[in-house]
């Protein structure tokens, strides 16, 4: 049963005639990227409104309380578009210093080198020093040898036999010796040179005692010991003290530029020097023969000269200036004192009735 029915009145009829339409334009439908991008967002918006949002604590949220959306887990091997971006860090460089054999022009220039590549210089650096300290000891452990023989080059050139050579024939008969086959030993040689021992032999004279030729070879071998060892601490002191001359130079030549201009001449005067004064400390030999060889240059001298003209000039143009102002402070004072010492008006009367007159005066133009 209908409502009408119920009110106990017939239907109205319905009028069927369509109304008029008018000739508005219709609203334009709402742009969108694609049919489907609009069907998914209307059913977005109804199952939204079906199932509304809860907020942390597991009741409904409000419209006006925003809802932290569920983030997606992330994939393995995929990078989030909103995940902060961590920069690999570079594993910090050791630091390390400038060679000491540097001279202060080159330590200056440590800090540009990239930290990586410091380690490497530093350690050639040091291999290069052990070398060349190394290369000096033996240098000068060689060097009474090479005297030696530089002393008897015609003989060895005379018998035909090289250093070396002559040197190892005589270290083998010298063992040989030692060795208790003197006997052998005495009647090769005696064969060689032709020598006839029974001429030099003396029946009368006492048999050697071997206690005595025993204690003999002993102490030439402590002697010969100690002078190898003074030989080896002389030639570690001489490498030593070159290696630090070599400091000193390279330092010595970071201050006075122009010592390289005339380096050979420095070398000069300081092997001059050294037959002068041979106990002379390596910075204080280096100067002198610096001022020695920069003076004997005629391009230094020149320059030293030109230096000196104007250190002169400066000096002279410093102390007239330091006139003029000495001067200027002088006239200033006096003009205060004159200031100073100026009469001050006298309070009689004749001054007092004139400053009244013209305080009357001016005040009386106003």
């Amino acid at each position: 049963m209908s409502l009408d029915e119920t009110q106990g009145g017939a239907p109205a009829p319905v009028d069927t005639t369509p109304a008029p339409v008018a000739d508005a334009p219709a609203p334009a439908a709402p742009e969108s990227e694609s049919p489907a991008a609009d069907i998914d967002d209307s059913l977005a918006k109804i199952w939204a409104k079906n199932n509304p949002a809860r907020a942390d604590d597991g009741k409904f949220a409000s419209r006006e309380t925003p809802v932290k959306q569920a983030e997606a887990p992330a994939v393995e091997g995929e990078t989030r578009p909103d995940a902060p971006k961590v920069e690999a860090q570079p594993a910090p460089a050791p630091v390390v210093d400038a060679p000491r054999a540097w001279t202060a022009e080159q330590k200056a220039l440590w800090a540009k080198i990239p930290p990586e590549a410091q380690p490497i210089i530093a350690q050639r650096e040091t291999e290069l020093h052990e070398i060349k300290t190394a290369a000096g000891r033996m240098a000068a452990e060689v060097k009474p040898i090479r005297d030696a023989f530089q002393q008897h080059a015609d003989y060895l050139s005379q018998i035909g036999q090289r250093p070396e050579q002559w040197l190892n024939n005589a270290l083998a008969l010298s063992r040989q010796l030692d060795a208790g086959n003197a006997p052998q030993v005495i009647k090769h040689l005696a064969d060689r040179y032709g020598v006839d021992l029974g001429q030099i032999y003396d029946p009368l004279a006492p048999p050697p005692d071997q206690r005595v030729l025993e204690l003999e070879r002993k102490l030439e071998a402590l002697e010969y010991q100690r002078q190898s060892e003074l030989q080896s601490r002389a030639a570690s002191t001489e490498a030593a003290q070159l290696s630090e001359f070599d400091r000193i130079a390279n330092e010595f030549k970071a201050q006075n530029p122009d010592a390289t201009e005339i380096e050979d001449d420095i070398v000069a005067e300081i092997h001059a020097i050294r037959l002068q004064q041979p106990n002379l400390e390596p910075a204080a030999l280096l100067k002198q023969a610096y001022e020695r060889a920069a003076w004997a240059s005629e391009k230094t001298r020149a320059k030293r000269l030109e230096a000196q003209v104007a250190e002169r000039v400066k000096a002279q143009e410093e102390a007239r200036v330091s006139a003029a102002k000495e001067a200027a402070a002088k006239a200033r004072s006096a003009a205060s004192v004159n200031v100073a010492g100026s009469a001050a008006p006298s309070d009689d009367g004749g001054d007092l009735d004139s400053m009244l007159r013209s305080v009357y005066r001016k005040a009386r133009s106003r």
